[in-house]
């Protein structure tokens, strides 16, 4: 059981309803990453309608999102260039064209 030490209340930290069941599930998949002792107190924690805050369970948070924002990122560096590759189809001599063209290669390079 989540002691009042190691856990808040998910209410106490004033997210929407929402915000608080995303929260948990992710919480509870970063503790299913760790381990079964891991994913009982995640789950134990979430029946009593609280959040582990204790060090380890915010490290394996962090480093869940971690994981969840290297995927992102790889999936848009492979959808950026099919996205871009309409840009090579239109009139190179069209100022308008050649302008947006450069503006939005600009953009996707930062």
């Amino acid at each position: 059981m989540a002691s009042p030490a190691s856990s808040v209340l998910d209410t106490q930290l004033g997210l929407s309803s929402t915000d608080i069941q995303t929260l948990r599930q992710h919480q509870a998949l970063a503790a299913q990453h760790a381990g079964a002792h891991s994913s009982r107190a995640a789950s134990n924690a979430s029946s009593q309608g609280r959040l582990l805050l204790d060090p380890g369970s915010l490290q394996r948070l962090s480093e869940h999102f971690d994981r969840v924002m290297a995927a992102i990122q790889q999936r848009w560096a492979m959808v950026r260039p099919i996205n871009l590759s309409f840009l090579d189809s239109l009139p190179p001599n069209a100022l308008l064209f050649r302008d947006a063209r450069s503006r939005v290669r600009e953009t996707a390079r930062m």
